[in-house]
Parts: structure tokens; sequence; C-alpha cells
């Protein structure tokens, strides 16, 4: 027992005090190291997400612009059909918006676009052919197209 009072008055306890304070130290600062990296991890996410939004309201907002686009090309081709059937057959606006919407019906049931079936209109009106005569061809002629 007198070894070990020997042994314990003579032990240096400071440079464990050290060791213990320099391992605090290394402790405390890969928690601050661990929390910059978290937060230029979640900045760099944050970025990323708001790159991500920022180019996906871009795509919608070309898609809107192009279908905004296609629209009035489809409106200016539908008046052109109207404006030649209007001179084919010598009627007037109200008479062709019907005779339009008789052949957007019968492009629905045909498989066909209302400007295709107006321009086959107006070509078979052209001839001289009547309105009731020209319904008929181009369901046939449209039948056909469809067949062969």
């Amino acid at each position: 027992m007198r070894i070990l009072r020997k042994l314990s008055q003579k032990v240096d306890e400071s440079g464990l005090t050290q060791l213990q304070q320099a391992l605090h130290n290394v402790n405390t600062a890969g928690q601050q190291s661990q929390s910059v990296f978290s937060f230029l991890g979640s900045t760099f996410k944050e970025a990323f997400s708001a790159y991500s939004l920022a180019n996906v309201m871009q795509d919608m907002l070309y898609k809107i612009a192009d279908g905004a686009r296609e629209a009035v090309g489809t409106v200016k081709e539908l008046n052109d059909s109207i404006t030649s059937l209007e001179m084919a057959t010598g009627e007037n606006y109200n008479t062709v918006k019907q005779m339009m919407s008789q052949y957007n019906e019968m492009g629905q049931e045909l498989g066909s676009i209302t400007t295709d079936i107006a321009e086959g209109a107006d070509s078979w009106l052209r001839q001289g052919k009547s309105v009731q005569e020209t319904n008929q061809l181009l369901k046939d002629s449209m039948v056909l197209s469809k067949v062969f």
C-alpha cells in the first residue's frame, strides 16, 4: 500500500487533463465541421431545388407559349377554310359556320381533321357540286382514303 501511495503521489495528472482537454477540443472542432458541412450540403440542396423549380417553370412557360402559337395557327386555318367556303358557295358567314360544324362532326366520325374535310368540300363545291353532293362525296372519299 505504501507503494501505491507513493505512486499516486508521483503521478502527474496535469498531462491527463491536457489530453482530455485536447480530445474535447477535437470533438468540438469535429462537431463544428460537421455542422458547416451540413449547412453547405443543405445550401447546395436548396440551390439545386430552386434551380430545378425554375427550370420546370421555364419549360412550362415554353409549353404554354407553344400551345398558344398552335391554337392561333389552328384558328387561322379554320378562318381561312371558312373564307374559302364562303367564296365557293356564295353563302354568308353563319351558313358556312354551320357547314364547318357539320364538317367537324364528320371529321370526328371518320377520323379526320376539320380543315382537311373543309378543303375537300371547297374543291368539290368549286367543281359545281351541290352541298348535298359534296357532303356525300366527302364521306365516300374519306372512307376510301382510310381503307387504302
